[in-house]
């Protein structure tokens, strides 16, 4: 959701460019050991990220005349979701320990990866851990996420498998250990008697690669963080498997506040299209932006849709041009965020002239406010919008400064459209905050 998940600037470009901003204070707190967690004041929901631990590599040895060289150990999963918290509530986070690579015996197991668990009363989510990797003779699963109660959004991707064993030869490579789970991606998985799995990638968090494999005269690799499987070991007697990454949690937590209109200028980019731009600095369970266009502010209709990222901690930065011939004099637009689970928001609205008589803004203040504004302007008149785009009142203007009364507006964002008899106009944002 826009408002709840997101935090984004929206810049739209016609004779003028605007940069609509909305950041927000977003707290995160990494666990790489098992902790309990409190929820802070004000808060009502948190975000997790879970990702459980890869399994030890495994040894081989001889069988029966044929040497087998060690398989490799399974990734670790990952589980990703929103839960329902009250202040003071107490989330309990187990983070798995990586699985042990076994030692010296021919064809040994190596350790599994531990489970990682977020735990609260209204929800569980489970990142499991990679398997041991075998003893010569088949491959290790990667963990899986899971969920039990209420989980909002909730997204699970598998650990890459270990590879199996090689046969035959005197000096033989073990198999490459899983790779973790990524927050947007299954683990890959490793190869069988040579490289470990590459952890798969995630839209800010990559799972931890998988150890690679061992032979008679280098030792089996360790995986990385977090979440790799360990490398199995060659097929002589005496050597180890490599050992499994741990597995960690993110709980990430906060408001997200809107941040006043900046970044104006009067260069005239094009009469023939109007770019829109915007940035996503996170996204949590983004399907994607319907771009909506409407020229009384009142009646709008689709543009086109553009997709999002999914989940991403990343800066995102996102462009569409929208053919539409200046003959328009008025337009506005908006974005519709929509989610995978079909929930959405609309962004704020911005109304703009194609004509040449946008200027900069006009002065306004203060911002945010909780009961008046003061404009500093020409005479003419001013429109408030609200977040949707609706006109809620029309002032008018004189010459100097004048004064808004705006106690009457809830808390939110607004527009502020002001068009002088000169025929200049502008737009403004602000908040009312009581």
């Amino acid at each position: 959701m826009i408002y709840k998940n997101l935090f984004w600037l929206f810049t739209l470009i016609l004779n003028v460019g605007i940069v609509l901003n909305i950041q927000a204070q977003i707290q995160t707190q990494t666990f790489i050991s098992s902790d309990n967690f409190t929820v802070p004041e004000g808060v009502t929901s948190v975000t997790i990220f879970c990702w459980g631990a890869g399994g030890g590599g495994g040894t081989g040895g001889e069988f029966l005349g044929t040497n087998y060289s060690g398989g490799g150990g399974g990734g670790g999963g990952f589980s990703g979701g929103t839960l329902t918290v009250n202040q003071g509530d107490i989330i309990t986070i187990t983070v798995g320990t990586g699985g042990s690579g076994a030692t010296s015996a021919s064809f040994t197991a190596g350790g599994s990866g531990g489970n990682s668990v977020v735990q609260h009363s209204s929800g569980t989510l489970t990142a499991s851990g990679g398997d041991g990797g075998v003893g010569g003779f088949t491959t290790a699963l990667g963990g899986v996420g899971s969920f039990s109660g209420t989980v909002s959004n909730p997204v699970s991707f598998n650990g890459g498998t270990g590879a199996g064993r090689s046969a035959g030869g005197t000096n033989l490579t073990g198999g490459g250990g899983g790779g973790g789970a990524g927050d947007s991606e299954n683990g890959n998985t490793g190869t069988s008697g040579s490289s470990g799995g590459q952890g798969g990638i995630g839209g800010s968090n990559n799972g931890g690669d998988g150890g690679n494999g061992g032979n008679n005269e280098s030792p089996a690799g360790n995986a990385s963080d977090y979440g790799g499987g360990g490398g199995g070991s060659g097929s002589s007697p005496g050597l180890s498997g490599g050992n499994g990454a741990n597995g960690f949690v993110i709980i990430q937590w906060g408001m997200l506040l809107p941040v006043e209109l900046a970044n104006f200028s009067t260069n005239l980019f094009n009469e023939e299209a109007v770019v829109l731009k915007w940035t996503t600095y996170s996204e949590h369970n983004n399907k994607g932006f319907e771009i909506q266009r409407s020229n009384n502010g009142f009646n709008w209709e689709f543009v086109n849709f553009v997709n999002g990222q999914g989940f991403t901690f990343e800066q995102m930065d996102y462009k569409y041009i929208d053919a539409i011939k200046a003959g328009h004099q008025n337009l506005y637009y908006r974005l519709k965020q929509i989610d995978f689970d079909g929930a959405f928001e609309y962004s704020h609205v911005v109304n703009i002239s194609a004509v040449a008589n946008f200027i900069l803004p006009h002065k306004v203040y203060p911002n945010p406010s909780s009961n008046i504004l003061y404009v500093i302007s020409e005479a003419g008149k001013s429109i408030i919008y609200n977040a949707t785009g609706q006109p809620l009142k029309m002032i008018e203007l004189f010459k100097g400064t004048n004064r808004i009364d705006i106690e009457d507006l809830p808390k939110g964002n607004y527009v502020l459209q002001i068009i002088e008899n000169n025929g200049k106009r502008s737009v403004n944002s602000f908040i009312v905050n009581p």
